[in-house]
């Protein structure tokens, strides 16, 4: 439950940004070499923008000065909290208001 608690709370730091924002399923890999082909099924923030293209926001999250590394799936952005520690998102909302203000 401290992880729906924790996202909603990013979705609610995002919307206020008057920015496009979603929770989304979406199956992640667990891994390469150990468990090759299994799927996780997880939460994550899903975002797109009007103007910025998902590519663009992809690369400046994960060059920017706080580096997040998304994926890109339908056309939508993806930042799974998986691997995001609690202490470190307050560094994520930064990072992701950098990109998309």
């Amino acid at each position: 439950m401290q992880g729906l608690t924790r996202t909603l709370t990013h979705i609610d730091i995002f919307q206020k940004a008057h920015r496009t924002f979603a929770l989304e399923q979406h199956d992640a890999e667990v891994g390469g070499g150990s468990l090759p082909g299994l799927k996780l099924r997880a939460i994550a923030i899903s975002t797109g923008h009007r103007s910025i293209n998902e590519h663009d926001i992809a690369v400046s999250l994960r060059t920017g000065t706080i580096p997040v590394v998304p994926r890109i799936q339908k056309e939508r952005v993806l930042i799974d909290l998986r691997s995001v520690q609690p202490e470190e998102d307050g560094l994520l909302s930064v990072a992701v208001q950098q990109v998309i203000q």
